[in-house]
């Protein structure tokens, strides 16, 4: 083994990681994914439903299936209101999507990463308190628990 086998081994690729999720898809839905040229979650989360529909060839059965692919993994495509989104399986979906320690990881794809977290983050929580928030108590601004915490 040669330090490039090691070095290709050891790389992470993001386009991989977006081609296996779609690797199950129906031809006409990974068609219509690389007509467009979103070949990455940050551009497929960008679109709605409608501008996917306002493509030639893109029904609603395709919009249908890479909604259901992205619930899966507990993302939405933009504009799509979850009934209250799960930001813990978000979360999840998200650190998933990390490469292993240790491997190469190019700072525009972590940057992509990252914005990723911050809209997922920005679905599930205000940055202003709403009057029916509580009463201003210490509890009302701790944050949340990741996890199950102690058992």
């Amino acid at each position: 083994m040669t330090q490039s086998d090691i070095d290709a081994a050891t790389q992470w690729n993001p386009d991989a990681e977006f081609e296996a999720l779609f690797a199950k898809a129906t031809i006409r839905t990974r068609n219509s994914l690389k007509n467009d040229s979103i070949d990455t979650l940050p551009k497929l989360l960008a679109k709605t439903p409608g501008e996917f529909l306002r493509r030639p060839n893109v029904g609603r059965k395709s919009v249908a299936e890479i909604e259901r692919i992205l619930a899966a993994r507990g993302l939405y495509l933009a504009g799509v209101a979850s009934p209250a989104p799960d930001v813990k399986a978000a979360v999840e979906a998200l650190f998933r999507l990390l490469p292993p320690p240790g491997n190469v990881w190019p700072q525009r794809e972590r940057g992509h990463w990252v914005a990723l977290l911050i809209a997922v983050l920005d679905l599930a929580y205000s940055n202003t308190k709403s009057p029916r928030a509580g009463n201003g108590t210490a509890h009302d601004s701790a944050p949340p628990q990741i996890g199950g915490g102690p058992g």
